[in-house]
């Protein structure tokens, strides 16, 4: 037997209430002075209602710049040479740079110095015991996160809670050195190796990439540090808003809306690959989200890809009067009739174990 878990930012909320999306939008268009939320303003709509959708475009315009900044140099046509100097010089890629990172700083602040063991533990004891039944009972266990803040490899990893060190892979291999003299110095480096550790029995994909992943933009390659040497470093804060323009390292993370538009390049289409595999292979009995919405369509799509025969376990903390309709938005998606709901969320006592 082998388990799927999807995993959503709901998990996250249930360890620390201040981790919704609102929250860290709020948090991050308070640190802002008025000439940067005015700004953001001219890149969609109010920042304070569809901040996802201006951060989806501000994606999209600093890699566009950065690719224009790139280029300006060897372009052989004076035109095009002038209109590329001349977007240089607006230095708009430096000001989206800053932003797009001071948005990942609020992240790394909300979350604290780290996802403390003993919080997690109270906070979501049913849930890993739920998790652990279901690992041990299966042959291969699969995780796939919506999340780039660490809590679930906090939750695998850590000795007072899965402990799935020896068991669990996600792809990231000790790399000799540093990857050039950007990196920091004296913190350890993790190479993105997709297919390397394929015996472990229990594999973690980041579908939309992680706060510590960092992509060398000049070959494409992806690096990851530890948590703790993202703060020791001042990675986001710091290290990586300092490099000169145009900047050679940037966050492999999907922070904005309409997703999808990232999702189809490394090393976000690994793991979407592996998600569209697991759901579609008979040998995968059981599927098991938590805590997601069931609102990004390009998720949907894999989930509605699921073999017929997939028993299909729903966890999310619905208040009464959502419990109703929630569960027919669900079963749109899932198009299946072997789906169960479980709305006191990830630390409902009851939730189903194998054989139940």
């Amino acid at each position: 037997m082998n388990v799927c878990f999807l995993v959503g930012n709901g998990l996250s909320v249930a360890v620390r209430p201040g981790f919704t999306l609102p929250s860290l939008r709020d948090a991050f268009l308070a640190q802002l002075p008025d000439a940067d939320r005015a700004f953001l303003a001219q890149l969609g709509t109010d920042p304070a209602e569809d901040l996802e959708e201006i951060l989806a475009n501000v994606e999209v315009l600093r890699d566009s710049l950065h690719a224009v900044r790139s280029l300006s140099g060897v372009l052989a046509s004076p035109d095009l040479q002038a209109i590329a100097q001349a977007v240089t010089q607006t230095q708009l890629d430096a000001r989206l740079d800053r932003l797009y990172y001071a948005y990942c700083s609020v992240v790394l602040e909300r979350l604290g110095e780290a996802w403390n063991p003993g919080e997690v533990q109270h906070r979501l004891e049913h849930w890993l015991d739920h998790v652990a039944a279901w690992i041990d009972a299966a042959d291969q266990a699969e995780f796939f996160t919506l999340n780039f803040d660490l809590l679930l490899e906090h939750c695998l990893l850590n000795d007072e809670m899965l402990n799935l060190r020896y068991e669990m892979t996600d792809f990231f291999q000790p790399y000799d050195g540093a990857p050039d003299a950007w990196w920091p110095p004296n913190v350890p480096a993790y190479e993105f190796a997709p297919g390397a550790a394929t015996e472990r029995p229990v594999r973690l994909y980041h579908l939309h990439g992680s706060l510590a992943y960092l992509m060398r933009r000049a070959t494409s390659e992806v690096f990851k540090m530890r948590a703790e040497d993202l703060r020791g470093a001042h990675v986001y804060d710091h290290h990586l808003p300092a490099q000169a323009l145009p900047a050679s390292w940037t966050p492999a993370v999907i922070i904005g809306g309409r997703k999808e538009r990232k999702a189809t390049s490394l090393p976000y289409s690994f793991a979407f690959d592996q998600f569209r595999r697991s759901v579609t292979d008979p040998d995968t009995n059981v599927g098991i989200v938590v805590g997601y919405s069931f609102n990004d369509p390009h998720i949907n799509t894999v989930l509605a890809s699921g073999h017929d025969d997939l028993r299909w376990i729903v966890i999310d903390h619905q208040a009464p009067a959502d419990q109703a309709t929630f569960p027919e938005q669900v079963l749109t998606v899932l198009q299946s009739d072997n789906v169960s709901f479980h709305f006191e969320g990830a630390n409902d006592p009851d939730l189903p174990r194998p054989g139940v």
